[in-house]
């Protein structure tokens, strides 16, 4: 697909919740300027207005619009980009109960396969697995790719066999899960040497809890795939674990290659351990690894399990087991524990553990990066006990040590996260000349930054738009199209505050500043940013549209 991934480089937000929704103002609004969107593509090519028609089009579909997303695919030019477009609208169905509508749809695309596949998974989620098989059943044609190449409807049809039986299997329904991995082995007998298929059956096994069958194909993996086993390992362990096959699972763990990688598996496997408030097995697993450093994050998270079930004591003996270096989750834990022990009536106490972290972030001084951290971190606490004078305070002396640091370092966009956490912690404080500050700095040091790279100015580039949105979030309109009008490219700046007005919702200014300061070319771009800035701040039960597209179907690109 030509505009595929540029799309998905332009739209990265997380999904929307389906509880957020929003009001039927925001909504009659928000699709105001949709349709501002589509109408300023008067002043596009065609490609590029094909961009605008295809997320249009998809957004419409989220709200139900379905007449109006299918007459803007209609009029997209180039055709794939126009399946693309009927393809999320028939998603939408799916994910809103209607897999007869989207069925109907998916034959309008040039992946139909593809789209029964997703149906059938949408319909799985919801429960309907006798429905979902009907729909694979339906997966007879081979996928062409533009370069030619051929995705066979039987590995297509395989593939979403084992995405369902896994989904069956969490749902405990593990027999049924067995008969379909094995209808899916079949189908997938001429690629049982690809790791793909290996990696896949190895997790689909391990959730069906087939120990005997998921143990042989990750020996495959594991023979034949090892530059891959530690990207799959996370999900076979996960198998494993959710199927109560846990010493399967913390052997895997034990066996993991890529230290890399281990902390992500013990943290996904952890977080299910502590959601089944299994503690004695998180505890069995956050001893295997012998660095503490992939201990850490499981630790945090028994801190704020041990919290949350109100047992202070537990929560300070897990902050005390941190490695030596973790300094900033030992602060932020003990200031939690401090934050409890005030929940419970215990001042004393509270006070005590503040003290501590207090200490700590005292003893940090002269590491300029970290303390700037730590100052963000107490400024947070006290802004969650009222205290916005102090809080300010320590706002302030993070930005003094982060004018301290050396933004020539090599790879010194690290140390750009301080500014980002003092911005926020001063929005939060209510202190907009200082954030004001953070941001004149933040743009000073960009040069330095730049320099650190090697004259490498596409990661600079990219921060730049996000200071002229935390601009527009402290509602300095001006400043933020000062930095934008300096700059010789600036699409992505306008697109950056397009965004960030319709993060807050605010439509009227947004639509006034499009149509008086935005150049004609840009118009539409920067419109259908404000759509996406709302759906992504939740305002509506909308979600990414090409990310659901991304996620299923990574053949795609």
């Amino acid at each position: 697909m030509r505009s595929c991934f540029i799309i998905l480089i332009l739209v990265v937000p997380a999904l929307c919740s389906a509880e957020e929704k929003c009001s039927e103002k925001e909504r009659v609004e928000l699709l105001q300027v949709i349709d501002a969107a589509v109408k300023a593509t008067r002043f596009l090519k065609p490609d590029d207005a094909d961009l605008i028609l295809l997320e249009a089009a998809s957004y419409e579909a989220c709200f139900r619009k379905y007449d109006q997303a299918k007459k803007l695919a209609g009029q997209i030019q180039d055709k794939e980009d126009r399946s693309y477009a009927c393809y999320s609208i028939a998603i939408s169905f799916a994910r809103q109960g209607d897999p007869a509508q989207a069925i109907s749809l998916a034959a309008s695309t040039t992946r139909k396969s593809e789209v029964l596949e997703h149906i059938a998974i949408c319909q799985a989620k919801q429960g309907n697995f006798a429905g979902a098989l009907k729909t694979i059943d339906r997966i007879q044609d081979d996928l062409i790719l533009r370069n030619n190449g051929v995705t066979k409807a039987g590995w297509i049809k395989g593939f979403a066999l084992l995405e369902v039986a896994i989904l069956q299997a969490k749902a405990g329904k593990q027999a049924a899960s067995l008969k379909l991995i094995d209808q899916a082995k079949i189908l997938l007998k001429n690629y049982h040497d690809y790791v793909s298929v290996i990696g896949k059956l190895a997790e689909a096994y391990a959730y069906a809890g087939n120990l005997e069958e998921g143990s042989r194909w990750f020996k495959l993996l594991k023979e034949n795939h090892k530059d891959s086993l530690p990207f799959m390992l996370t999900d076979v362990a996960l198998g494993y674990a959710t199927a109560k096959k846990y010493e399967m699972a913390f052997q895997l763990v034990k066996q993991h290659p890529d230290s890399s990688e281990l902390g992500k598996t013990i943290h996904s496997v952890g977080m299910l351990l502590l959601s089944r408030g299994d503690i004695e097995r998180a505890l069995e697993l956050h001893s295997i690894p012998d660095e503490k450093w992939w201990q850490d994050d499981l630790l945090f998270e028994l801190v704020k399990w041990s919290i949350k079930q109100q047992q202070p004591e537990k929560a300070l003996k897990y902050a005390g087991q941190f490695d030596p270096d973790s300094t900033r989750l030992r602060v932020q834990s003990l200031l939690k524990i401090a934050e409890l022990h005030q929940t419970l009536n215990q001042p004393l106490e509270a006070e005590k553990l503040s003290q501590q972290a207090h200490e700590l972030i005292e003893a940090a001084r002269n590491d300029h990066k970290l303390f700037a951290e730590l100052q963000t971190d107490w400024a947070a606490d006290q802004l969650r006990h009222k205290n916005v004078k102090a809080a300010q305070g320590s706002l302030q002396a993070a930005l003094k040590a982060a004018r301290q640091i050396n933004y020539t370092k090599s790879f010194s966009g690290d140390f750009y996260h301080p500014l980002q956490d003092i911005f926020r912690g001063q929005v939060q404080a209510g202190d907009i000349p200082g954030a004001k500050e953070t941001l004149s700095f933040a743009l000073e040091v960009l040069p330095q930054m730049k320099k650190a790279h090697g004259g490498f100015p596409v990661y600079i580039s990219n921060l730049k738009p996000d200071i002229v949105a935390c601009y527009v979030e402290i509602g300095d309109l001006k400043s933020a199209l000062k930095i934008t009008n300096a700059e010789k490219y600036n699409d992505s700046c306008f697109s950056k505050i397009g965004e960030t007005l319709g993060r807050k919702g605010d439509f009227t200014t947004a639509l006034e500043w499009c149509q008086q300061s935005v150049p004609d070319a840009m118009k539409a771009n920067v419109l259908i940013s404000i759509a996406r800035g709302a759906i992504n701040a939740g305002k509506c039960d909308c979600d990414d549209p090409f990310q659901r597209i991304w996620d299923h179907a990574p053949w795609a690109i």
